[in-house]
């Protein structure tokens, strides 16, 4: 882990939440009670050895001074869809780690989120983070504050009251909560999964790219990471297929976060999301609204209008019948 930047990266562990529902009928939910125990639900914590091997991860002690950061997960909490505000308000704990490996982490057997405090403290702006991420995918990609100008670049803004780093990594986390609630990403007819993953459990593939497309690697890689020669022949093939992200085609659980994520950053008034790879321009926003994208965003419209009239997380992976008719369609 660079201390000048942060990686971003989500772990997940055991299912909880019992199908329960998530969101506005929820006699738990109520919008002003969550934000008043927002400053009560943010703990900052000293590094541990493995977070998720702790024998009680509730049970770690909170410092001084999580209630400062209290008002930038207000911030996220308010700009929400009813759905998403009720699954933050559900959280246990938000764990703001003195020290972590990685920006944000999931951990679902304790209804929780983790974020690394650089991402609060330092990291505000969602250009300098996201295109660091970006470039972590590249074999010379930068290990310092400044980027490698022939890597991938981002322009990206939220508003302005919005720390936008912050905001990608609680979004994408919780997504991750919800995904492991309703078995979006699991195989299985009318499951997010089926919309882009084809292969036996186990040996997945992502439909709608090159049949040899190699997963970016971000992290402890055992694998070559890309070469920085022509970083633009992957985002090619990016910008045609069904996929928002490169780190989308990782798995279909981190395509359901990524999906999710940028579907709701994407109805934030002022968002932008601009990727920049030797000369070919990627927008998100516009992206989110091409034909082949379609059936997530139909799956993730109708995810939330579930999830915020009450339904049970165990109702939700079944699309609607026009989602069906658009999955079904060749790319």
């Amino acid at each position: 882990m660079v201390a000048a930047r942060l990686f971003f990266i989500s772990i997940t562990m055991l299912a909880l939440f019992g199908g329960r529902a998530f969101a506005s009928k929820d006699p738990n939910y109520d919008s002003e009670h969550c934000r008043a125990r927002l400053d009560r639900m943010v703990c900052i914590v000293e590094p541990v050895s493995d977070v998720f091997r702790h024998t009680n991860v509730l049970d770690r002690k909170c410092l001084n001074g999580g209630e400062r950061h209290g008002s930038i997960f207000k911030d996220i909490f308010s700009s929400y869809p009813k759905a998403l505000q009720a699954a933050m308000c559900r959280l246990n704990r938000i764990f703001v780690e003195k020290s972590f490996w990685a920006s944000g982490y999931a951990h679902i057997k304790a209804n929780s989120i983790g974020i690394q405090q650089d991402a609060l403290d330092k990291r505000s702006s969602l250009s300098d983070w996201a295109t660091w991420k970006e470039q972590r995918a590249y074999s010379h990609s930068t290990t310092n504050d400044e980027p490698n100008k022939q890597l991938p670049t981002v322009s990206a803004h939220l508003p302005f009251s919005l720390r936008g780093a912050a905001h990608f990594i609680v979004t994408h986390e919780l997504a991750h909560l919800i995904d492991k609630a309703t078995g979006a990403s699991e195989r299985g007819p009318g499951s997010f999964a089926a919309l882009s993953w084809t292969g036996h459990d186990g040996a997945l593939e992502p439909r709608t790219l090159p049949r040899d497309w190699k997963p970016p690697c971000f992290y402890l890689c055992r694998i070559p990471k890309y070469a920085t020669a022509k970083p633009s022949s992957a985002y090619a093939a990016l910008e045609r297929s069904s996929f928002v992200s490169l780190y989308a085609t990782r798995s279909p659980a981190e395509d359901f976060a990524e999906t999710l994520t940028f579907y709701v950053m994407s109805r934030l008034p002022e968002f932008q999301y601009v990727i920049r790879a030797d000369g070919l321009v990627i927008d998100i926003k516009q992206k989110l609204t091409a034909e082949i994208m379609r059936p997530k965003i139909l799956y993730m419209q109708n995810l939330l209008r579930r999830l915020s009239k009450g339904d049970s997380v165990a109702s939700v992976p079944h699309l609607t019948k026009d989602s069906r008719v658009s999955a079904s369609q060749s790319y």
